[in-house]
């Protein structure tokens, strides 16, 4: 799957895109401008190497939901992460350089459609991140200031939709609703027969039918039972990094009683946005002939794509600066 770019510029053979808490852990102990700094020397190091990052606009999202509160914990860790972020991926117009979201990727992939929506979300994001960096760290412009709580408001939103929807499934799959059609001769021999429905094959094709439906409701296609078929075998192809991250959670989930979803203190929302990024990585998936590589530290990202056979293009940070040689200061 190539990007919507057909090809990089002159001298860059490889394309890299962070992850949310990598431009947290680059910029950790930084102020505004160590951040700047360190990023734009980190830029220069890439530039030598054949290296060009993109950004992935989940990620810009879900730093810029942390900035609508000035007493938000996270509020100076996440801004000096996007003003890395920002200038990173800096173009030549003062712009940012981007990969697409998600939904823009599939839908174009699958029905050559990218989402009106989402692009002008995508927009407004770039926007928003590259206005951070050239004017920060103190923001008095009331533009900016509706933005961040606007986008702040979106983002919990969709949080709370990714809980109901997950929560759904959860029930779906409890023991006393899933005997009836998976078997067992007790709870726990239920639970283990659930976990092992999330591994199967079955559950793989239905995801994908399932995604595929979805995204076609996105991009506005009414799709035949043989287009569904084959777009689902396209989806399991090219994307199927998503679907291993997903199905390793649903699996550790239902196989406790105990478990509860909205536990406040566990994020579990932020698996909607891992789950998001998960998409931009895949064997097939590249600019011209630059792959993209996947820079992240997460475990479960990371086993997820082991599990896809997509490992390859996942890096953590520390692996990434050192195949460019570069030595923080």
């Amino acid at each position: 799957m190539s990007d919507h770019r057909e090809t990089t510029p002159d001298g860059i053979d490889t394309i890299v895109v962070f992850d949310t808490n990598t431009y947290r852990y680059l910029t950790t102990g930084c102020d505004w401008e160590a951040a700047k700094a360190k990023t734009a020397k980190l830029r220069e190091v890439e530039k030598a190497a054949g290296v060009m990052a993109l950004a992935n606009p989940f990620v810009i999202w879900e730093l810029v939901g942390h900035l609508a509160d000035q007493n938000d914990p996270h509020y100076k860790a996440c801004l000096n992460a996007l003003v890395s972020l920002a200038t990173h991926t800096c173009d030549d117009k003062g712009g940012l350089r981007r990969i697409e979201d998600g939904d823009t990727a599939v839908c174009r992939q699958l029905f050559q459609v990218k989402p009106a929506i989402a692009e002008q979300n995508t927009d407004n994001l770039s926007l928003l991140a590259a206005h951070i960096r050239d004017f920060g760290p103190v923001f008095t412009d009331q533009n900016a200031l509706t933005n961040f709580r606007v986008f702040a408001a979106k983002l919990a939103e969709y949080e709370a939709r990714w809980l109901a929807e997950m929560q759904i499934i959860l029930d779906t799959f409890s023991p006393g609703l899933a005997k009836a059609w998976i078997g067992g001769n007790s709870e726990q021999e239920t639970r283990k027969k659930v976990q092992s429905f999330f591994t199967s094959q079955q559950y793989m094709d239905l995801w994908a039918v399932a995604k595929v439906t979805s995204f076609a409701e996105v991009a506005g296609i009414k799709l035949s039972l043989h287009d569904l078929k084959s777009k689902a075998e396209l989806m399991k192809k090219v994307f199927p990094v998503p679907f291993h991250l997903t199905k390793t959670a649903l699996r550790n989930w239902t196989g406790s009683k105990d478990f509860i979803l909205s536990n406040p203190k566990q994020s579990r929302a932020n698996y909607v946005w891992d789950t998001a990024l998960c998409f931009t990585i895949g064997n097939h998936h590249q600019i011209g002939d630059a792959p993209i590589t996947f820079i992240t530290s997460d475990g479960a990202i990371k086993t997820a794509a082991t599990d896809a056979k997509c490992s390859a293009r996942v890096l953590t940070l520390d692996e990434y600066l050192a195949s460019i040689s570069f030595i923080p200061s």
